[in-house]
């Protein structure tokens, strides 16, 4: 039902609500607005009102509803006026909406053929969490971003938001979302792809008035919505950029319909107004180039509209400045209002500090200018095509021929209103790119892409007309490489592991509440998350999250040399001092073959499938000392009576009475440097310690020793999208796939029952198929074959007196209280 809900009922009631706040705008307006553009400018209007019902904090609850009203009242009081355009449609009629849905389809097609609420472009960008805490924390507290109790989350939220950060794809997605049952991070991938759908209708109409018939705008509008580059941040989930395309493309839409606004009376330059506003909410000041030029074209274009007195056409400007003006400051008042930051964040746009200009954000190195073409026939838009190199760039020459011949046909058919919006994305793009950071000039091509695209297919469907075979080779011949390109990013895209995030997301929910705060809201203890995951700041949110890998952390997590812990790294909770794990009142780990077991106090309050979440027992005395024996590979160690003998003295010497200790069997160790690899399998020595990636299908075999009979749980660690099976001296022993994750992920196979002695173990990973993810990476670092007796985790507690008796024995750790 999630899924349904969220890839099919979700993008059906945004496009309700947007048409519905579109007619709106339409009867304000007083002009009848072109129907593929209303749902465009109805979320556009969406952002708008968005924004402002949460700038007020304690109405930001109610913007759902709000949202809810307003939308179906646009039908109720627009109904005669929707019935007779409704009547008066015309043959054919479906082709440019048409446009919408398929770009839907296409966009949101990695979640569609999953068969379940997920998201693409997962560990490809890991904002994504951060997005998501914005457009939750918008609706439930409004834009106050100080969240209580401090934790990893909060400041990772204020890190973002409090600093001017624009959130009107937030306010948006978060009140739209509210609206159905379902956790906002299924609901992200066809939001994004929703917002694809409104922009290939503002496109297909902008075909249409190019001259094209209504097959080929559709088409145009289609295809054109969905170039690589654009693709490629749908699926990495930038949500500014693909959130702003609707907006910016019905923008040049409206350019075309200069004459048609400024001779409606004041009230016609309206829409212009809200859809501003909507781009100012979404990336803020930066967004003034675009509009800006774009209200001079609409008045210089306009002006034939208002007769040839150019007294009375000075006068009928400033009324409708008068409507304008206020209009968009309105709507825009939560960006505008606070200046300072909001030109803070403009300058991300155009920013000439070198620092800045060198950070490449999530990007391997600046990208090409030729990607701006849609064609980029590779898995990533971050590396070069190597495969298919001579492919992608015969492709964007034809692109780049379409371009110019869409150029000439649009001069020789006067269509001067969509010259000068081409014009202006243009300038936009030369003028502002070599003042931008490197991760900007990404977004200046994404954002003008779709409109090179368009004149692209402007050329070849415009010559239908005198060379129709020729017109339709070069439409196919764009059009394929486009979806070509996108087929491979599909493909290669990672999936998030939606089982365990709905556990994550259950543990979250079930515990909510537990970790204790003073009178001022301040945690007495946070919950410790030792496993990198940002999503899990989403999902645990209201458990004070706070894990040494994450990017801004509350408590100063150190290593126990000493030694700082960087951003993105898992540890092991025997890594961390005992003093900084007793922060935490609640420990959320992943299971796994070489996880250490918490501290005494602690207590398992749920095992799942994925994590385990231990609470610290408050009537239960924290450990006075606490020695861990293992690694982070392996977890039991076999202490001397030397270090056990110094460990009883330094107990001693803290006033301590008894010694703890957590049995454990060693586990049985895959030395991967002696594993048999096949060709498509290679060992990469850049990682300690080493992983195994696989290129395409193949194996993995090695021999490990198992030193006990028993039952054993084989586990590993890395990533994988595509299945990998597991066979333990040729029987099978489990398999996985899509469980991808950040640094430590574990991937456990099943439970075998050895002998002592050498068996083999085999790692199998079968061809390829058009699945969503398939062609993600598959990379396997430490194999291990865990007692199962480790699951047990009974303790064992002596007299001090007593510490001889542990000498040699096989432990997690030592404890004395």
């Amino acid at each position: 039902m999630t899924y349904l809900l969220a890839v099919f009922a979700f993008p059906l009631l945004l496009a309700i609500l947007s048409l519905g706040f579109g007619l709106l705008v339409e009867r304000l307006a007083g002009w009848s607005i072109p129907a593929l553009l209303l749902p465009a400018i109805g979320f556009a209007a969406i952002v708008g009102v968005s924004q402002l019902t949460t700038w007020i904090d304690p109405i930001a609850p109610a913007t759902p509803w709000i949202l809810l009203v307003v939308g179906l009242g646009g039908f109720a009081v627009t109904r005669r006026a929707l019935l007779t355009r409704w009547r008066a449609r015309r043959s054919g009629w479906w082709w440019g909406w048409s446009a919408g849905i398929v770009a839907y389809l296409i966009a949101d097609m990695p979640v569609i053929l999953a068969g379940r609420a997920t998201f693409p472009g997962y560990l490809q960008d890991t904002t994504g969490s951060v997005q998501l805490m914005g457009a939750e924390r918008i609706i439930t507290h409004g834009q106050n971003w100080t969240a209580t109790p401090p934790s990893g989350y909060a400041l990772q939220l204020f890190g973002y938001f409090g600093t001017g950060y624009p959130s009107g794809s937030h306010s948006a997605l978060g009140g739209l979302g509210r609206l159905v049952p379902v956790d906002y991070i299924w609901l992200y991938a066809p939001f994004l792809a929703s917002m694809l759908a409104l922009t290939a209708l503002s496109l297909a109409w902008i075909a249409r008035r190019a001259g094209l018939p209504a097959w080929s705008a559709a088409v145009s509008g289609c295809v054109a919505a969905v170039p690589a580059l654009v693709y490629a941040y749908l699926l990495q989930g930038s949500i500014k950029e693909i959130a702003l395309l609707p907006t910016l493309m019905v923008l040049g839409a409206l350019v075309l319909l200069s004459r048609e606004q400024l001779e409606r009376g004041p009230r016609g330059v309206i829409p212009l107004a809200v859809v501003g506003a909507a781009g100012m909410g979404t990336i803020g000041l930066a967004f003034a180039p675009w509009f800006a030029l774009t209200a001079i074209a609409v008045v210089v274009l306009g002006l034939p509209a208002l007769g040839t007195d150019w007294p009375a056409r000075a006068r009928a400007v400033g009324w409708r400045l008068l409507w304008f003006i206020p209009a968009t400051v309105l709507l825009a008042i939560p960006t505008i209002g606070p200046l300072k930051t909001s030109i803070d964040q403009a300058r991300g746009v155009s920013n000439a500090n070198a620092a800045a200009a060198a950070d490449p954000g999530n990007l391997l190195r600046p990208l090409l200018d030729q990607q701006l073409f849609g064609v980029w026939l590779g898995p990533s838009h971050r590396v070069d095509p190597s495969e298919h190199m001579t492919q992608t760039y015969a492709l964007i020459g034809i692109v780049a021929v379409g371009a110019m011949l869409g150029l000439v046909w649009l001069v020789r058919q006067r269509r001067w209103s969509l010259l000068v919006w081409i014009g202006i994305s243009l300038l936009v793009w030369l003028v502002l790119t070599p003042r931008a950071t490197t991760w900007t000039a990404a977004k200046l091509l994404v954002l003008f892409s779709p409109v090179v695209l368009l004149t692209a297919f402007v050329g070849a469907f415009g010559r239908l007309g005198s060379r129709r075979v020729e017109g339709l080779l070069l439409a196919v011949a764009i059009a394929g490489g486009v979806l070509a390109s996108d087929g491979l990013l599909y493909h290669s895209t990672g999936l998030a592991p939606t089982t365990r995030f709905n556990e994550l997301r259950e543990i979250g929910q079930r515990y909510a509440g537990a970790v204790p705060t003073d009178p001022a809201g301040r945690p007495q203890q946070v919950t410790l998350t030792p496993d990198f995951d940002e999503y899990a700041l989403y999902l645990l949110r209201d458990l004070a999250p706070d894990g040494p890998g994450n990017a801004r952390r509350l408590v100063p997590w150190m290593l126990t040399d000493g030694s700082g812990i960087p951003y993105g790294h898992t540890v092991d909770l025997d890594q961390l001092p005992d003093r900084d794990v007793q922060e935490s009142k609640l420990i959320v780990v992943r299971r796994g073959g070489s996880k250490s077991r918490p501290p005494s106090d602690y207590r398992r309050v749920f095992s799942g499938d994925f994590y385990d979440v231990w609470q610290r027992d408050d009537a239960a005395k924290a450990p006075l000392l606490h020695l861990g024996l293992g690694n982070p590979v392996q977890p039991s160690g076999t202490p001397s009576c030397r270090v056990v003998r110094r460990f009883a003295q330094q107990a001693r010497a803290a006033g301590a009475t008894k010694l703890t200790v957590a049995p454990r069997q060693p586990d049985a160790l895959v030395n991967l440097t002696r594993a048999k690899l096949d060709t498509n399998v290679t060992l990469n020595p850049v990682f300690s310690p080493p992983m195994a990636s696989w290129s395409g299908p193949g194996s993995l075999s090695a021999t490990v020793n198992v030193p006990t009979a028993g039952a054993y749980r084989l586990w590993t660690q890395g990533t994988t999208g595509r299945r990998v099976q597991a066979f333990v001296d040729g029987r099978p022993a489990g398999s996985v796939q899509s469980q991808s994750g950040g640094d430590g992920n574990t991937l456990q196979f099943g439970e075998v029952t050895l002998t002592p002695g050498p068996h083999s173990i085999e790692l199998v990973r079968g061809g390829g198929n058009l699945q969503p993810g398939n062609g993600d990476a598959t990379n396997i670092g430490d194999i291990v074959l865990e007692p199962a007796s480790a699951e047990a985790g009974a303790l064992r507690t002596l007299p001090l007196s007593q510490w001889q008796s542990l000498c040699g024995g096989s432990f997690d750790w030592l404890e004395a209280s």
